[in-house]
């Protein structure tokens, strides 16, 4: 699989079309939220953050405080849409990747883009 070529999002230089294609069921229900979570409880500050290189980035620290705190989301279980059973957020991400991966080398049509509340 090239990571560049997706089916949901358009190919563009630069862009991982295909990663993008697997996190978007857990974009909305999943990501954005945790993400409006951390900020709503000031887990970061606006001195986590530092500008350079013509863009806006967390410092050291704050990243591995995200990255720890991410993982642990990551934990939490959601319905799969597909099979009705309660998994951990990564293992839907798992099962997802290996619903596409069966799609595409069966031509079956397997894989959805459901989303995960």
């Amino acid at each position: 699989l090239d990571v560049h070529i997706g089916f949901l999002h358009a190919t563009a230089r630069g862009k991982p079309a295909l990663a993008l294609d697997l996190i978007e069921p857990l974009r909305t229900g999943f990501v954005d939220r945790w993400v409006l979570r951390t900020i709503n409880r000031r887990v970061v500050s606006p001195g986590d953050f530092e500008e350079r290189d013509g863009g806006v980035f967390l410092r050291n620290a704050a990243f591995k405080r995200m990255v720890g705190l991410y993982r642990q989301a990551l934990e939490q279980r959601r319905l799969d849409p597909l099979s009705g059973k309660r998994e951990t957020i990564a293992r839907l991400l798992h099962l997802h990747v290996e619903r596409m991966a069966t799609a595409i080398r069966t031509g079956t049509s397997m894989w959805r883009a459901e989303q995960v509340a």
